[in-house]
Protein backbone atom coordinates (compact mmCIF):
# COMPACT_ATOMS: atom_id res chain seq x y z
CA UNK A 1 0.00 0.00 0.00
CA UNK A 2 1.77 3.47 -0.71
CA UNK A 3 1.91 6.18 1.92
CA UNK A 4 -1.46 8.69 1.58
CA UNK A 5 -0.87 12.48 1.10
CA UNK A 6 -2.60 15.66 1.27
CA UNK A 7 -1.99 18.89 -0.59
CA UNK A 8 -3.16 22.44 0.44
CA UNK A 9 -3.09 25.29 -1.80
CA UNK A 10 -5.77 28.18 -2.29
CA UNK A 11 -4.45 28.25 -6.21
CA UNK A 12 -6.56 25.65 -8.38
CA UNK A 13 -3.45 25.85 -10.98
CA UNK A 14 -0.59 25.21 -8.56
CA UNK A 15 -2.96 22.33 -7.00
CA UNK A 16 -3.67 20.56 -10.65
CA UNK A 17 -0.02 21.42 -10.69
CA UNK A 18 1.17 19.39 -7.41
CA UNK A 19 -1.13 16.50 -8.09
CA UNK A 20 0.29 15.98 -11.84
CA UNK A 21 3.65 15.81 -10.52
CA UNK A 22 2.84 13.53 -7.82
CA UNK A 23 0.37 11.09 -10.12
CA UNK A 24 3.69 10.88 -12.86
CA UNK A 25 5.75 9.64 -10.27
CA UNK A 26 3.68 6.97 -8.59
CA UNK A 27 5.06 6.36 -5.40
CA UNK A 28 2.01 8.33 -3.56
CA UNK A 29 -2.17 8.40 -3.38
CA UNK A 30 -3.60 11.91 -3.12
CA UNK A 31 -5.78 11.06 -0.59
CA UNK A 32 -7.11 14.95 -0.77
CA UNK A 33 -6.94 18.52 -2.88
CA UNK A 34 -7.60 21.01 -0.02
CA UNK A 35 -8.09 24.53 -1.15
CA UNK A 36 -8.91 26.08 2.51
CA UNK A 37 -8.09 25.46 5.95
CA UNK A 38 -11.63 24.71 7.28
CA UNK A 39 -11.47 21.74 3.98
CA UNK A 40 -8.67 20.29 5.30
CA UNK A 41 -9.59 19.68 8.73
CA UNK A 42 -12.77 18.53 7.60
CA UNK A 43 -11.28 16.25 5.45
CA UNK A 44 -8.56 14.48 8.53
CA UNK A 45 -12.10 13.58 10.63
CA UNK A 46 -12.01 11.75 7.68
CA UNK A 47 -8.71 9.98 6.42
CA UNK A 48 -5.30 10.35 8.62
CA UNK A 49 -2.50 11.08 5.60
CA UNK A 50 1.42 9.85 6.42
CA UNK A 51 2.42 13.49 5.00
CA UNK A 52 0.58 16.94 4.42
CA UNK A 53 1.73 19.58 1.85
CA UNK A 54 1.10 22.63 3.09
CA UNK A 55 0.87 26.37 1.78
CA UNK A 56 1.22 29.03 4.18
CA UNK A 57 -0.25 32.14 2.21
CA UNK A 58 -3.79 31.31 1.96
CA UNK A 59 -6.51 33.67 2.63
CA UNK A 60 -9.12 32.64 5.14
CA UNK A 61 -6.78 31.28 8.24
CA UNK A 62 -2.27 32.07 8.34
CA UNK A 63 -1.14 29.35 7.57
CA UNK A 64 1.35 29.11 10.58
CA UNK A 65 -1.83 28.94 12.57
CA UNK A 66 -2.16 25.47 10.82
CA UNK A 67 0.56 24.15 11.14
CA UNK A 68 0.27 24.50 14.86
CA UNK A 69 -3.20 23.11 14.80
CA UNK A 70 -2.09 20.21 12.70
CA UNK A 71 1.22 19.30 15.58
CA UNK A 72 -1.14 20.07 17.97
CA UNK A 73 -4.23 17.32 17.21
CA UNK A 74 -2.19 15.49 14.65
CA UNK A 75 1.39 14.92 15.42
CA UNK A 76 1.46 11.59 13.81
CA UNK A 77 1.10 13.35 10.25
CA UNK A 78 4.44 14.89 9.03
CA UNK A 79 4.17 18.38 7.43
CA UNK A 80 6.17 19.72 4.03
CA UNK A 81 5.60 23.41 3.13
CA UNK A 82 5.52 24.49 0.01
CA UNK A 83 5.64 28.53 -0.40
CA UNK A 84 7.08 31.22 -2.82
CA UNK A 85 8.70 32.58 0.40
CA UNK A 86 12.52 32.24 0.64
CA UNK A 87 12.11 34.18 3.97
CA UNK A 88 15.34 32.43 6.20
CA UNK A 89 13.33 33.40 9.26
CA UNK A 90 10.53 31.97 7.99
CA UNK A 91 12.48 28.82 7.23
CA UNK A 92 14.27 28.57 11.12
CA UNK A 93 10.57 29.12 12.50
CA UNK A 94 9.38 25.63 10.53
CA UNK A 95 12.36 23.59 11.13
CA UNK A 96 12.75 24.46 14.98
CA UNK A 97 9.16 23.59 15.22
CA UNK A 98 8.81 20.73 13.97
CA UNK A 99 7.74 20.90 10.36
CA UNK A 100 9.91 17.98 8.35
CA UNK A 101 10.14 19.82 4.94
CA UNK A 102 10.41 23.62 3.43
CA UNK A 103 10.26 23.31 -0.63
CA UNK A 104 10.06 26.45 -2.56
CA UNK A 105 7.54 26.10 -5.29
CA UNK A 106 10.37 28.49 -7.24
CA UNK A 107 12.65 24.90 -7.00
CA UNK A 108 12.77 22.17 -9.41
CA UNK A 109 10.38 20.34 -10.90
CA UNK A 110 10.59 17.36 -9.08
CA UNK A 111 11.35 18.94 -5.88
CA UNK A 112 8.11 18.78 -4.16
CA UNK A 113 8.02 14.35 -4.67
CA UNK A 114 12.05 14.34 -3.46
CA UNK A 115 10.77 15.97 -0.46
CA UNK A 116 7.89 13.50 0.02
CA UNK A 117 10.02 10.90 -0.30
CA UNK A 118 13.04 11.94 1.70
CA UNK A 119 10.28 12.87 4.81
CA UNK A 120 8.52 9.62 4.70
CA UNK A 121 11.40 7.91 4.99
CA UNK A 122 12.30 9.81 8.46
CA UNK A 123 14.82 12.67 6.97
CA UNK A 124 14.12 16.31 6.74
CA UNK A 125 14.07 17.76 3.63
CA UNK A 126 15.02 21.93 3.85
CA UNK A 127 16.66 24.06 1.65
CA UNK A 128 20.38 23.74 2.10
CA UNK A 129 19.99 22.44 5.19
CA UNK A 130 18.81 26.08 6.09
CA UNK A 131 22.11 26.90 7.56
CA UNK A 132 23.57 27.14 5.06
CA UNK A 133 20.62 28.89 2.70
CA UNK A 134 21.82 31.83 0.53
CA UNK A 135 21.48 35.19 2.30
CA UNK A 136 19.02 37.26 0.84
CA UNK A 137 18.71 40.77 1.73
CA UNK A 138 16.29 42.43 3.85
CA UNK A 139 14.26 43.99 1.19
CA UNK A 140 13.50 40.97 -0.88
CA UNK A 141 12.42 38.88 2.59
CA UNK A 142 9.89 42.15 3.60
CA UNK A 143 8.37 41.81 -0.12
CA UNK A 144 7.89 37.79 0.29
CA UNK A 145 5.58 38.27 3.22
CA UNK A 146 2.09 38.11 2.74
CA UNK A 147 -0.93 39.46 4.99
CA UNK A 148 -4.26 37.62 5.41
CA UNK A 149 -7.47 39.65 5.03
CA UNK A 150 -7.91 38.70 9.05
CA UNK A 151 -4.79 40.10 9.52
CA UNK A 152 -5.22 43.13 7.55
CA UNK A 153 -8.40 44.07 9.55
CA UNK A 154 -6.47 43.42 12.79
CA UNK A 155 -4.06 45.75 11.67
CA UNK A 156 -6.44 48.87 10.96
CA UNK A 157 -8.13 47.98 14.20
CA UNK A 158 -4.58 48.05 16.23
CA UNK A 159 -3.88 51.67 14.44
CA UNK A 160 -6.97 53.20 16.03
CA UNK A 161 -6.50 51.80 19.23
CA UNK A 162 -8.76 48.68 19.52
CA UNK A 163 -8.52 46.23 22.61
CA UNK A 164 -8.22 42.52 22.13
CA UNK A 165 -12.03 42.77 22.93
CA UNK A 166 -13.35 45.28 20.42
CA UNK A 167 -11.14 43.34 17.83
CA UNK A 168 -12.62 40.08 18.41
CA UNK A 169 -15.99 41.47 18.19
CA UNK A 170 -15.23 43.03 15.07
CA UNK A 171 -13.63 40.06 13.76
CA UNK A 172 -16.40 37.69 15.32
CA UNK A 173 -13.44 35.26 16.74
CA UNK A 174 -12.15 34.74 20.25
CA UNK A 175 -10.07 36.95 22.15
CA UNK A 176 -7.22 34.10 22.14
CA UNK A 177 -7.30 33.94 18.25
CA UNK A 178 -7.16 37.45 18.21
CA UNK A 179 -4.00 37.32 20.13
CA UNK A 180 -2.68 34.71 17.88
CA UNK A 181 -3.28 37.03 15.11
CA UNK A 182 -1.42 39.17 16.66
CA UNK A 183 1.52 37.18 17.66
CA UNK A 184 1.89 35.92 13.84
CA UNK A 185 2.12 39.66 12.78
CA UNK A 186 4.70 40.42 15.03
CA UNK A 187 6.52 37.74 13.81
CA UNK A 188 5.94 38.66 10.30
CA UNK A 189 7.32 42.27 10.71
CA UNK A 190 10.27 40.92 12.90
CA UNK A 191 8.50 43.37 15.26
CA UNK A 192 8.97 43.21 19.78
CA UNK A 193 5.82 45.11 20.11
CA UNK A 194 2.69 46.83 18.83
CA UNK A 195 4.51 50.46 18.06
CA UNK A 196 6.86 48.43 16.17
CA UNK A 197 4.67 46.59 14.18
CA UNK A 198 2.49 49.48 13.23
CA UNK A 199 5.42 51.73 12.21
CA UNK A 200 6.99 48.73 10.01
CA UNK A 201 3.53 48.08 8.71
CA UNK A 202 2.74 52.17 7.40
CA UNK A 203 6.45 51.79 6.23
CA UNK A 204 5.24 49.06 4.28
CA UNK A 205 1.93 50.94 3.29
CA UNK A 206 -0.02 47.36 5.13
CA UNK A 207 -2.25 50.21 6.87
Amino acid sequence: MRPGIILLDDHPLILRSMKAIVEMDGSFDILAVCSSSEELFTTLEEVTPDIIVLDISLPDVDGFDIFARLRTFHPQVKTIIYTMHRVRRYMDHFHQNGANGYVLKSGELGELVDALKQVYNGERYFPESVTGIKHVDDDYEDNQIQLTETEKLTLRALNINRSNKEIAETLDVSINEVIDIRKSLLFKSNAVNTRELLEYAKRKKWI
